[in-house]
């Protein structure tokens, strides 16, 4: 991660903050429901942006942290499609 970018660093620490403060606010004004897609979808590329931006500045603590953040994501939308999927049947 060390030969990468300045700008893309930055950017996909940047880009982190806004996917998963949009996420915070959007389920806190009850725009978005938290078990739904799109908050979900929200942190797991929120979080996915900051393992990069963090593996790039050697914040392991934080930088697994969001591991776990992206993982809880893709485990949640999975759950959300397979209860979508079996109440179509």
């Amino acid at each position: 991660m060390e030969n990468l970018p300045t700008w893309l660093i930055e950017g996909s620490g940047w880009t982190a903050m806004i996917l998963l403060l949009t996420a915070y606010i959007l389920t806190s004004t009850g725009k978005i429901a938290g078990r739904g897609y799109t908050f979900q979808i929200l942190n797991a590329i929120g979080s996915a942006c900051f393992v990069l931006h963090l593996g790039a500045k050697k914040a392991w603590p934080a930088m697994t942290l969001n591991i776990v953040w992206f993982f809880i994501g893709l485990v949640t939308i999975f759950i959300i499609w397979r209860s979508k999927a079996k109440s179509d049947c």
